[in-house]
């Protein structure tokens, strides 16, 4: 799954040229974390609430609203953003995406073809297409097994247990356990699966855990 799958193309952006009120009233109107800033359609900054809040008076301030607002009207994106730009790419991998973030530890990053904005992916892009790919709503049973992390042909074994039984496999994942285990998870439409977990057990891959989806 590539970025371009699963990235914002609907941005909110402002430009450098904006004032502090300007960016507050469209964090609250959007209901956003962060906002690219673009000059054009090249993206030069990225602003979050964080900056908005350091570049704020305090609320011990002294000062009265018409003298906050004067101040705050003085202070421009381009004063408070970040220029130091951590980007992705539409034909970069999701999972290469997800490990710069995190290895960044930043929740957004600006999508872009040279420098042009052509969307944003955030945390919340990656969270949904992980629930997606591991299947975790969709209508059935996920069984769960644990087996020696061996070598190869594990997965085709298993999965020749589920064709036996004319069970069709709608997601899989796998996780490497200590001692040289692995957990192996399968999702299913079945909502019955008294039959496919008894083939499972009689091929020595017993239930770990099994989650059924209404």
């Amino acid at each position: 799954m590539f970025v371009r799958n699963r990235m914002t193309t609907k941005v909110v952006t402002v430009a450098p040229d904006q004032t502090v009120p300007d960016v507050q009233g469209i964090l609250t109107l959007y209901n956003l974390k962060h906002l690219p800033v673009v000059d054009g359609e090249r993206v030069v900054g990225v602003l979050s609430r964080v900056d908005v809040a350091k570049a704020s008076p305090s609320t011990a301030s002294t000062l009265d609203a018409g003298e906050l607002s004067y101040l705050l009207a003085k202070i421009k994106v381009r004063d408070i953003m970040s220029k130091k730009l951590i980007t992705a790419t539409p034909n970069m991998l999701l999972e290469e995406a997800a490990t710069l973030m995190r290895a960044k530890r930043v929740s957004f990053l600006p999508v872009v073809e040279g420098e042009r904005l052509v969307g944003v992916i955030t945390e919340s892009n990656v969270f949904d297409a992980f629930i997606e790919i591991l299947g975790f709503k969709d209508k059935g049973t996920r069984l769960t097994i644990e087996v020696e992390d061996s070598g190869p042909g594990i997965l085709s074994a298993v999965a020749g247990v589920f064709a036996s039984c004319g069970v069709s496999i709608r997601s899989n994942a796998l996780y490497h356990l200590p001692d040289n285990r692995a957990a192996m998870v399968f999702g299913t439409e079945l909502e019955d699966t008294t039959e496919l977990e008894a083939a499972l057990q009689a091929a020595g891959y017993p239930i770990y855990w099994k989650l059924k989806n209404e």
